[in-house]
């Protein structure tokens, strides 16, 4: 038997653990949980380079998971391409740019959450006490929601919450310019809100507009 045969025999087995490990991860530390009855998911890109070793596509799924949900599709993902040493999977939502969340073997399973969570759109949405609110916005990209409210005393405030975490809560003045209403508040980088007449927030700073939050209606 040849050099060249038992050292390609000794690659072919190696490769072979290393998949098996590779696949094995989707069972690692993260539980997994099935997927609601409702959901679908496409692949809208697909930059796989066998060349590099590497799988990579992006993922449009119907609606938010969990990250035990997102365990599950990742492993369903990762097993229906031909085996790679690295797989690099980003999941983007409906009407949202940007990668909501990602799922990479590289080779162990990594979940990521870019945007807001399932848990924090609940809380964004829940009426606060004492508050009369007068708007809600959320942007996935820039990571915030802004709630806009009269406290008990009718001082208007603008509320934000932030998808990495934490919060704040700030007086604002508002005033009325061409039919849409421009709120103020004290920062460094002169920043302000519009709300436009699309009932879109728009987001401002002394550079120009540079993005616009969604309305939160529920």
């Amino acid at each position: 038997m040849s050099p060249n045969f038992f050292n390609m025999q000794l690659k072919i087995l190696l490769y072979s653990i290393l998949m098996m490990l590779a696949i094995s991860c989707a069972e690692g530390k993260y539980k997994k949980e099935p997927l609601p009855d409702s959901f679908t998911y496409s692949v809208a890109e697909d930059n796989s380079n066998p060349v590099l070793d590497k799988n990579q596509l992006v993922i449009n799924i119907s609606e938010k998971l969990s990250v035990e949900q997102l365990a599950t599709l990742a492993d369903e993902v990762f097993k229906s391409k031909p085996r790679q040493k690295r797989f690099y999977i980003f999941y983007e939502l409906p009407n949202t740019p940007g990668t909501w969340a990602t799922s990479h073997f590289d080779p162990d399973l990594e979940i990521s959450i870019l945007g807001f969570t399932q848990e924090q759109d609940e809380h964004n949405k829940e009426d606060l006490a004492d508050m009369t609110i007068i708007g809600r916005w959320s942007t996935e990209k820039f990571g915030f929601t802004v709630i806009y409210f009269k406290d008990a005393n009718q001082i208007e405030k603008m509320k934000t919450i932030y998808s990495a975490g934490g919060e704040s809560i700030e007086d604002v003045k508002s005033s009325l310019i061409d039919e849409e209403t421009r709120i103020d508040y004290d920062n460094n980088h002169g920043e302000y809100f519009i709300i436009q007449r699309d009932g879109k927030l728009g987001l401002y700073s002394e550079n120009g507009k540079y993005g616009e939050a969604e309305i939160l209606t529920k």
